[in-house]
């Protein structure tokens, strides 16, 4: 019982005060001469945990995102402690399955714009705008 009892309280901390990031984020997807733009939202998700921007408005694209700390220092201007990773998976709706089309990963800080696109062989483009507003332990 003790145990069940450490797992749920260590379960139950580590939700909240899992850091936390506000971002800021708005797409485009183009097939042929249509163009769809989403609309730009702020999504608070938590760090290192995976979440889901699904598809709208016929857009057959969904992407999982994670974001995470990234502190190696690459340029000595960029501070590592306002740098993230944001990792995703770009899938598109083929044939009612959804087929993994690209794993883009980028580098970016609070403030900045992150840029990820893909466009396939058939000229379908997509791309999403991410901007980390700001990282705390609690939104």
């Amino acid at each position: 019982m003790k145990q069940i009892i450490i797992f749920i309280a260590v379960t139950f901390s580590t939700t909240i005060f899992a850091k936390q990031v506000e971002l800021k984020i708005s797409s485009t997807y183009q097939k042929g001469y249509i163009t769809t733009k989403m609309n730009e939202v702020k999504v608070i998700a938590n760090m290192n945990k995976e979440f889901i921007i699904t598809n709208s408005n016929g857009n057959p694209f969904n992407v999982k995102l994670n974001v995470s700390e990234f502190k190696e220092r690459i340029d000595p201007k960029i501070d590592p402690k306002k740098s993230l990773m944001v990792k995703g998976n770009i899938s598109i709706l083929e044939n009612g399955k959804m087929k993994l089309i690209a794993t883009p990963q980028v580098i970016t800080m609070i403030g900045n714009e992150a840029i990820i696109s893909t466009k396939d062989e058939n000229g379908t483009y997509f791309e999403m705008k991410i901007t980390p507003l700001r990282t705390s332990e609690k939104l």
